[in-house]
């Protein structure tokens, strides 16, 4: 059976449609116009140009939308990637929506994030959680029997202490996700919520000079008469108070101040009760003049050994 190539009278694609189609109108893939098919003649050679598959109008599924979202449907589509919505079952599969369809990586703990990061690439964690075990296991019998050989049955007293590095192991393995933890999802909660605290809390930001001198202003009680109130410094007068480590202050001339004395003080003594007046001291005589420095005659010089020649001549 032979196709029929017909011409789109809008973009001028060359189509091809079967022979049955012959009398039918067909929507062309390029403009999406349509185009009528017209039976061929005998004797009209078909030009042979492009190599587009013709499709009937019924089957086309061209400008086709969701009915409850307005989404683009793919070809033949039935099934909205958008709303879950489906055309001829009409009902939801929200499982089948593409929000849900994508596989979400689950949150990790603080503890497992950190194992996560310390692991090798090519090891995996079922590795670590074998070879620590197969490790502990064989640590653990060569403590018991050193601890047996060395100390006899006291040193089964190990045991205890063996007991306790078990089970903080098998803590340990329970918070870096390779065993199951039953707090796990309290603790998910509790460091979800802490770092929906940090986000939300505004930053604590110390105020400057100028921001709470703004702030006083503002918050100061308004005066309520016409004139406002003056604003004097208070002063007030403290005596000085003499501290061990200061001096005292310097007088104010350079001679010494003499200390007032009264008459009647002055002239007579203070006398002890029960006890002789003490006679006044004399006053002392007064000092002889100096001599006058009288001049010495020069000194006759010795007659030396040597001249009594000269008394002999």
């Amino acid at each position: 059976m032979a196709d029929i190539r017909v011409v789109c009278p809008c973009c001028g694609v060359s189509l091809r449609a079967k022979e049955q189609l012959a009398g039918q109108t067909i929507r062309c893939p390029q403009c999406v116009s349509l185009v009528p098919i017209k039976p061929p003649e005998e004797g009209y050679a078909q030009p042979v140009e492009a190599n587009y598959e013709a499709v009937p109008l019924e089957e086309q599924n061209v400008g086709r939308v969701c009915p409850k979202c307005a989404n683009s449907l793919k070809p033949g589509g039935k099934l909205c990637s958008q709303c879950g919505w489906h055309l001829e079952l009409e009902a939801y599969f929200e499982d089948l929506k593409d929000d849900n369809m994508v596989v979400r990586e689950e949150p990790k703990t603080k503890w497992e994030s950190w194992f996560a990061d310390q692991l090798h690439e090519n090891s995996r964690p079922q590795d670590v959680l074998n070879f620590s075990a197969i490790a502990g296991a064989v640590v653990t019998i060569i403590t018991l029997a050193a601890a047996h050989l060395r100390f006899g049955m006291a040193g089964m007293l190990i045991i205890p202490l063996l007991i306790g590095v078990w089970i903080a192991w098998y803590r340990v393995m329970q918070l870096i996700g390779l065993l199951n933890d039953p707090t796990r999802k309290r603790i998910l909660a509790k460091e979800d919520a802490e770092r929906k605290t940090k986000e939300t809390a505004p930053a604590s930001a110390p105020m400057t000079p100028a921001a709470t001198a703004t702030a006083a202003a503002t918050t100061a009680k308004p005066t309520t008469g016409g004139k406002p109130a003056a604003t004097k410094p208070l002063s007030f007068d403290l005596p000085d108070a003499d501290l061990p480590g200061q001096a005292k202050p310097k007088p104010a001339s350079a001679q010494p101040q003499r200390k007032p004395v009264r008459p009647d003080l002055a002239s007579k003594p203070t006398v002890a009760a029960g006890s002789k007046p003490k006679p006044a001291p004399k006053p002392a005589a007064p000092a002889r003049p100096a001599s006058k420095p009288v001049a010495e005659a020069p000194a006759k010089p010795k007659p030396s050994d040597d001249d009594w020649l000269n008394d002999l001549l």
